[in-house]
């Protein structure tokens, strides 16, 4: 098996795009878990459970935040 290496592919411009990869993919998923944040929120109280109780007290968008920044360095591991 050989490996080709294309020299003209600069870190910088590979870091750049890179960067670019996780803002969209950070961009997407914050959407997914905003919408979701805001539906837990709109459930009844008894339907969200133990968990939901501790995270009401976060603000929805920091909630939102938080599952986007545990979630997304996933996409790039490997």
């Amino acid at each position: 098996m050989a490996l080709t290496v294309n020299s003209n592919d600069r870190p910088q411009s590979r870091a750049r795009s890179d960067q670019g990869d996780f803002n969209l993919i950070f961009g997407m998923s914050f959407v997914v878990f905003l919408v979701a944040a805001t539906a837990e929120r709109l459930l009844p109280g008894h339907w969200m459970g133990a968990n939901g109780r501790q995270q009401s007290r976060k603000s929805i968008i920091r909630q939102a935040l938080d599952s986007a920044r545990t979630v997304v360095p996933y996409a790039f591991m490997g």
